[in-house]
């Protein structure tokens, strides 16, 4: 597990990223390779791949089945897991998806989520709904729609109840995901306009605290935040 933090912190910390093999080979004459390295490598053969570290495997499923307890044990003892494999990210940006979505509702009334899975879902039309072992489900095509094969991952998930909840409950994920974060257009954006709807609302109640009235242009500050754009 070393060993990969260690490959990480040098992919993140060096200026011109991995060395390129071709780009940093000199030619220093026209003489053609020896024929002895060449026997050695082909009886030899490619180098072993080292082993898939099981741990990060057993991380992925926890996530995946919403095993959360578990899973921040993990997360606590390698926390830069979250930004070195984007699949762990994309599951911690589910679990913030599904955490949002009550806070979301209520603050943005009469918005229909675009991020339910399948299974929540009536119009499936004529397309087959397909069991898949990823979390979260590959896109839909034409004729199928994928759905997690086991729906009670939602079981031991956290759901937030209020603005403060996203602070209070929700920077420990997002101090993990970091930039990661940005995988999740439509999490971003749902966060960004509760931000909106909240510092319209705090400016209000400043104003009216220091005594100069009502701001005539707070309504219009708040249907921006409920009808602005949302990514899919």
């Amino acid at each position: 597990m070393e060993n990969i933090r260690k490959r990480f912190i040098e992919s993140t910390t060096s200026r011109s990223g991995p060395v390129n093999a071709l780009s940093s080979t000199v030619l220093t004459d026209d003489e053609p390779p020896s024929t002895a390295n060449s026997k050695d490598a082909e009886s030899t053969g490619p180098p072993a791949k080292p082993p898939p570290e099981q741990r990060i495997q057993l991380l992925q499923a926890l996530l995946s089945l919403g095993d959360i307890p578990s899973a921040q044990y993990f997360l606590a003892k390698y926390p830069w897991l979250a930004q070195s494999h984007p699949a762990i990210g994309d599951l911690i940006l589910r679990l913030i998806a599904h955490a949002l979505e009550d806070v979301f509702r209520a603050e943005i009334p009469g918005f229909e989520d675009l991020d339910e899975d399948i299974g929540d879902r009536n119009e499936v039309g004529d397309r087959e709904v397909v069991p898949t072992l990823y979390a979260p489900s590959p896109p839909e095509t034409s004729t199928k729609m994928f759905k997690f094969f086991y729906p009670g991952w939602r079981d031991g998930a956290e759901k937030w109840t209020c603005r403060e909840d996203i602070h209070e409950k929700g920077m420990r994920w997002f101090s993990l995901v970091r930039g990661i974060g940005g995988r999740a257009g439509s999490v971003m954006a749902k966060i960004c306009r509760i931000g909106t709807k909240h510092f319209a609302l705090l400016k209000e109640e400043k104003r009216i605290q220091a005594g100069l009235g009502t701001n005539p242009t707070i309504k219009d500050d708040i249907r921006r935040s409920e009808v602005g754009p949302t990514f899919p």
